[in-house]
């Protein structure tokens, strides 16, 4: 009968599929490993917390920088906006 999800026989390899779902969860963690696994957790976000307070005021950063631009916030008259006549008598 086709297709084959409409068969009744099951395709080779079910029952070994099926016992892999019926097998025993993980052991549990070690006492020595927890105290360790919970340091390492600790340690990493205390890592990701630093690395966001140096992104953020690197993103403050290029903030002010950028408020120097010419062009923003104000109206930019142009590259040769500051060509004008050299004094002679300088």
């Amino acid at each position: 009968m086709w297709p084959p999800w409409r068969s009744a026989s099951r395709p080779p390899g079910a029952a070994a599929a099926a016992s892999l779902k019926t097998a025993d969860p993980a052991p549990p963690i070690p006492a020595q490993v927890a105290p360790l696994l919970g340091e390492a957790c600790r340690e990493n976000i205390a890592g990701f917390e630093q690395a966001y307070r140096v992104t953020f005021f690197a993103a403050g950063l290029a903030f002010l920088i950028g408020l120097l631009l010419p062009g923003w916030p104000f109206k930019w008259a142009g590259r040769r906006a500051a060509d004008g006549p050299v004094p002679i008598g300088h």
